[in-house]
């Protein structure tokens, strides 16, 4: 499916607003496999892959503000985490813990086939990309570590433009902590 137009009205005028392909992934754990999902936004080509990983709480769809204010220049992945909105839930917390995480993340990664991706973030989702930047041959080339949000206004997507097209190193603004992988 390719990210559509649609237009929304905003003020009286009519704009048109970037929707994400949703597309599916298979992981696998002690039960076998399952099925995830995750949001594509921007054009499916774009080798400047940004990945968007929620917390324990939140669902892909957290990142629509930022993954709209991005599609234009990048290629943005939002999963949903196994049990999370439209991906399958496992069949009991007790297979859900944070290696199963880690594969499932790596099988999407590995689904993207791309050589680097900058990742964001957001509570355990950052705590994941933490975990993965650590390891020897990672494919993350940035990595932006979020408090429990993730940014929802103008002034905070282009925050976000500006570490992932121009920062390098740390940074820090209000609760964001930054770090390049």
């Amino acid at each position: 499916m390719k990210p559509e137009l649609l237009p929304a009205c905003a003020a009286g005028s009519v704009e048109r607003l970037v929707v994400p392909a949703h597309r599916t992934y298979r992981g696998l754990g002690s039960a076998g496999f399952h099925r995830l999902h995750y949001c594509e936004w921007g054009k499916a080509d774009n080798p400047r892959v940004v990945v968007c990983v929620h917390g324990s709480r939140g669902t892909a769809r957290d990142f629509d503000v930022l993954a709209r204010g991005l599609a234009a220049d990048f290629r943005v992945i939002c999963p949903d985490l196994a049990g999370r909105r439209d991906s399958e839930w496992l069949g009991t917390a007790m297979r859900l813990d944070f290696a199963q995480l880690l594969a499932d993340l790596n099988a999407l990664l590995a689904r993207l086939d791309v050589d680097e991706v900058d990742w964001i973030g957001t509570s355990l989702g950052g705590l994941l990309g933490r975990h993965l930047a650590r390891q020897e041959g990672t494919p993350i080339r940035r990595l932006m570590l979020l408090g429990d949000d993730a940014p929802a206004s103008a002034q905070e997507v282009a925050g976000v433009r500006h570490f992932l097209t121009e920062k390098a190193g740390t940074h820090r603004r209000e609760t964001w902590e930054c770090v390049a992988a």
